[in-house]
């Protein structure tokens, strides 16, 4: 019995495929940010297949492509965003959505690609520098600013060899265009990290501050500093939370332009420089930025976890301090206490003697009067070995008293 999910996972190897592309057209790809999984843009999709009388995308669909004379739309959905790539071999058109409207979403990223098989001119941006090389084994030229025209997309120029042993055919200049149109696009996406890294960084040095000087002459009780820690490690803990996505992305996205780099296997033209090259001079250290600052945020909350331990600790410890010294204050204030009870139970003796003699003289009074007259025996003889024999008893029966009560104590501990 095969798994339910089969043939859902053999599916997944063969989605997303690559438009083969035929020179020369002009290759329009976009990308734009959805914040609702990619329904709008599946739904603009499902108005464009209305338009041309074709069939809609169904409900889980991540893909479609939609062909019209003289064009071919081709969209993706991603993560974070949805891709549109457009392959014109007619004069394309200013927004040439079939009368529809851009798509949904803001735009990130826009790339336009203009593939030719006879040698061209690549006009560059006054003021910006140019890449160029030889592409997919020296089949293709590649050239390219990196720079915004005044339509909103980055030129790109690609030059294929239309003849001879390294001629590209379609489905292979379709995955070459296809790494480039990734490149164009996970390069933006990669860099929304980095002004989330310079708006940080204002919080980054303050907090950074606090935690160094936290432990400097004057700055407070451990109790102060702590609770200023504290506050700290919370709003340490705000920014990770805040930026995470964003610097993770950042660098998934990074990894994903060095892979489709390394794919285009780049070979240098004399006098120019490779776009591997190019991006290493500016895409690079403002990634470098990004894991940076991404690094000092980490870095920083460890920190202040292991200064709050410290804190924690010395505070632990001076509370014991502070216990000790009130267990042995208790300590000596139980031993003065027991000595006073000790005293004081001698006063209880005599106190007792005496109530208890004066009660039990006068009822001896009433029954021995007749017997001492007779006899000539004074009363205060009488009271006289009185007085003696409570006195032991009541000094007995107190000191029995205190070692069960000491047992008792004992027992319990």
């Amino acid at each position: 019995m095969d798994h339910k999910d089969r043939a859902i996972l053999v599916g997944e190897t063969h989605a997303r495929p690559t438009l083969g592309i035929e020179s020369p057209c002009i290759v329009l790809h976009e990308a734009y940010l959805h914040t609702d999984g990619g329904a709008s843009a599946r739904a603009f999709v499902g108005e464009l297949c209305k338009a041309l009388h074709i069939p809609e995308p169904t409900v889980d669909s991540d893909h479609y492509i939609l062909r019209s004379p003289g064009s071919t739309l081709k969209w993706e959905r991603h993560g974070e965003f949805s891709s549109w790539t457009r392959i014109l071999t007619a004069t394309p058109k200013s927004a040439d959505w079939q009368g529809s409207g851009p798509p949904p979403g803001e735009r990130v990223s826009a790339a336009r690609i203009q593939i030719m098989q006879c040698p061209g001119t690549f006009e560059a941006q006054e003021g910006h520098e140019h890449a160029a090389s030889l592409v997919s084994g020296g089949a293709a030229q590649l050239w390219t600013d990196l720079a915004l025209r005044l339509d909103g997309f980055v030129g790109y120029m690609l030059e294929t060899q239309f003849s001879g042993e390294a001629a590209m055919g379609a489905p292979r200049l379709g995955r070459l265009v296809r790494r480039i149109c990734e490149i164009e696009t996970y390069r933006i996406f990669a860099l929304l990290a980095f002004p989330v890294a310079r708006g940080v960084r204002t919080d980054l040095n303050r907090l950074d501050a606090i935690v160094s000087g936290a432990f400097t002459e004057g700055a407070g009780t451990d109790a102060q500093v702590l609770s200023i820690l504290t506050d700290a490690a919370q709003e340490v803990e705000r920014l990770l939370t805040a930026t995470d996505f964003r610097f993770g992305a950042g660098a998934a996205y990074r990894n994903l332009v060095d892979a489709r780099i390394i794919e285009l296997r780049e070979v240098r033209i004399e006098g120019q420089q490779r776009l591997g090259k190019f991006l290493d001079r500016r895409f690079a250290p403002a990634m470098d930025t990004v894991a940076t600052t991404r690094g000092r945020l980490e870095a920083l909350a460890r920190r202040i976890e292991r200064a709050c331990a410290l804190l924690r600790t010395r505070v632990d410890l001076s509370l014991q301090q502070q216990n000790q010294e009130l267990l042995r204050s208790m300590d000596e204030r139980a031993h003065l206490q027991l000595r006073l009870q000790e005293t004081v139970e001698g006063f209880s003796i005599v106190a007792i003697t005496y109530y208890a003699v004066m009660l039990l003289s006068k009822v001896l009074h009433g029954f021995f009067e007749p017997l001492a007259q007779r006899y000539h025996i004074p009363f205060g003889v009488v009271d006289g070995g009185l007085v003696l024999v409570v006195l032991v008893v009541v000094a007995l029966s107190l000191r029995v008293m205190r070692e069960k009560l000491t047992k008792q104590e004992r027992t319990a501990k």
